[in-house]
């Protein structure tokens, strides 16, 4: 290195798509998704060595057989040097360069008969533009009159804002009783205007949460902790004072939700590779654990049930697999209610609490499904597919 590298003429995604293609599975997040941004926008020269790798490693091998993957990489010329493109041509009998205007060609008639397929996004809904230049993540506040916002302000900046934006509701008045004066025969609607502020920059991990009373919000931001390592912890933000404090010290904290009463927080903390729930204050200090998961377990996404007695949260442990479960807070019964291979996750509770709405990945791309807790049966949600990009932008 980096003389093989640079003679071999081995590109990225050969490098990076073999390791997916002995390893990975196709997921909605990892790579489809990402194949439907590059593809609509015309940007698939764009893509990332670790997207496009995999997909390019899969119609290698559905095109020539996987053997010829195996033949290229042995392959090694009259001075015994390995030179790829040479290798390529010779198992396959194309070159690299029309194996990639083919390869190309096949996403674009794909993802494009892909979209055929689909309503227009204005019979999905109404679009509806927030306040804020390139969005990261958002979350209304309990009564819908404020945003709390992750993004980008300005294309040129490099960290990343959080706001706060709250209805202008004079401004807006004013702006319908301009409309109304107009005479001409269009329809008049009422305008939606935001006042935004500033809280907070830097990075963020993009959950967020409300207090029930929508008077402080609760996040994750990455900043120096102990000793100077680089971590996650929680961050709290007053509205009514205008100042933020932390809620957690070197935790590796994140995806907090506070209960129903107002009275505490619970979140997801790792140590040593393992994550587990955890329960403290809104102004910090104690704080309680809540489970004691070991080895690899991972845990995402939780959510509180409506009367604060339950809390149920996506986990990952020695089976290495994506399901919802849920936790008793009172008894400490832990108890699994999905057992799907795909991904499950986000979990939303009705408001009755007698069901629990998640994003699935079970028909192979993400949808929303419904699963009544009193039997765990889980039905589809009837909703609309829609283009690869959210409607709310």
């Amino acid at each position: 290195m980096p003389f093989d590298l640079f003679y071999s003429g081995m590109p990225g995604w050969v490098i990076e798509g073999t390791a997916e293609y002995e390893t990975e599975k196709w997921r909605p997040y990892r790579a489809d998704l990402q194949h439907k941004v590059h593809v609509l926008r015309n940007r698939m020269d764009e893509m990332d060595p670790h997207h496009d790798g995999f997909s390019k490693m899969l119609y290698w091998s559905d095109r020539f057989g996987d053997s010829t993957i195996v033949q290229t990489l042995k392959h090694r010329n009259k001075l015994k040097l390995f030179r790829f493109p040479g290798a390529f041509k010779e198992a396959t009998g194309m070159s690299v360069g029309d194996f990639e205007e083919a390869w190309r060609r096949q996403m674009n008639t794909y993802y494009y008969g892909v979209r055929a397929q689909k309503e227009p996004i204005e019979e999905v809904g109404e679009v509806v533009s927030l306040p804020i230049k390139r969005m990261y993540s958002f979350m209304f506040s309990p009564d819908s009159s404020k945003i709390a916002l992750m993004g980008l302000d300005d294309k040129d900046q490099r960290d990343i804002s959080l706001f706060i934006a709250e209805r202008d509701t004079a401004a807006e008045r004013k702006a319908l009783e301009e409309a109304e004066k107009d005479t001409t025969e269009k329809e008049k609607k009422p305008k939606v205007i935001w006042k935004k502020e500033e809280i907070d920059y830097g990075r963020f991990h993009q959950s967020l949460s409300w207090s029930p009373d929508g008077k402080q919000v609760t996040y994750g931001k990455y900043h120096f902790g102990k000793n100077q390592a680089m971590v996650w912890d929680l961050r709290l933000f007053d509205l009514e004072t205008g100042e933020g404090r932390w809620l957690t010290d070197t935790r590796r904290a994140s995806y907090p939700i506070w209960s129903p009463d107002g009275e505490s927080i619970i979140y997801v903390a790792h140590r040593n590779g393992v994550a587990n729930l955890y329960r403290t204050g809104p102004d910090g200090g104690e704080e309680e654990a809540i489970t004691s998961f070991t080895e690899n377990t991972q845990v995402l996404t939780p959510a509180w049930s409506p009367d604060g007695k339950a809390v149920a949260f996506a986990m990952s442990g020695a089976e290495w697999n994506l399901d919802l479960w849920l936790l008793q807070l009172e008894s400490g019964e832990l108890k699994r209610i999905t057992d799907d291979p795909a991904v499950d996750i986000s979990p939303l509770w009705a408001a009755d609490g007698a069901s629990i709405t998640f994003t699935s990945h079970r028909s192979g791309t993400p949808n929303i499904h419904t699963i009544q807790l009193k039997d765990l049966s889980v039905i589809a949600a009837p909703v609309k597919r829609c283009l690869p990009r959210p409607s709310i932008h």
